[in-house]
């Protein structure tokens, strides 16, 4: 009797170590289109640290709409040949080598748009700004582009705003 009930716990502890590890949900494999977004975001920061702006302007849709939200909450809005004369503009007349980094991404997929939030670092000599591009993109020609960006500077984060 003492044997058939151990044998009744075994295979309850079993039943419940199986049941467990199939109740764990199983990971997603990673959208395959999100390297493709990430590969595209990193062209973006890079050819704007490096001043090469026409492989900036390339990341862009050529109906793309940029807007930025002044620290006063104006919304500025500009075509994108305007932008970019404006972005080539800040790098010739800027003394200092101004680079601008991704610092954390988030991507999402809807339907055939893809959605990009980055927190950046701008390093602009002794200036150190933060903030965020909200990227809206889509497919063109089997590639990813910008076709809207909205993109506005924060607070530092508390260890960086004391020094």
């Amino acid at each position: 009797m003492q044997r058939h009930a151990i044998l009744c716990i075994f295979a309850l502890l079993a039943a419940l170590t199986s049941t467990a590890s199939a109740a764990e949900p199983t990971k997603q494999p990673a959208d395959p289109r999100e390297k493709e977004v990430q590969v595209l975001l990193n062209t973006y920061f890079t050819s704007w640290s490096k001043a090469d702006l026409l492989s900036y302007g390339k990341c862009f849709m050529p109906q793309s709409a940029i807007h930025m939200i002044e620290p006063s909450g104006r919304l500025v809005t500009l075509p994108l040949a305007p932008f970019l004369k404006t972005q080539q503009e800040a790098h010739r007349s800027n003394p200092n080598k101004m680079t601008e980094t991704a610092e954390r991404t988030e991507i999402r997929f809807d339907a055939d748009l893809a959605h990009a939030l980055v927190y950046w670092k701008l390093v602009d000599g002794e200036r150190i700004e933060y903030g965020y591009d909200h990227f809206t993109l889509m497919k063109s020609e089997g590639e990813w582009r910008i076709a809207n960006l909205v993109f506005y500077v924060v607070k530092p984060p508390a260890d960086e705003a004391s020094k």
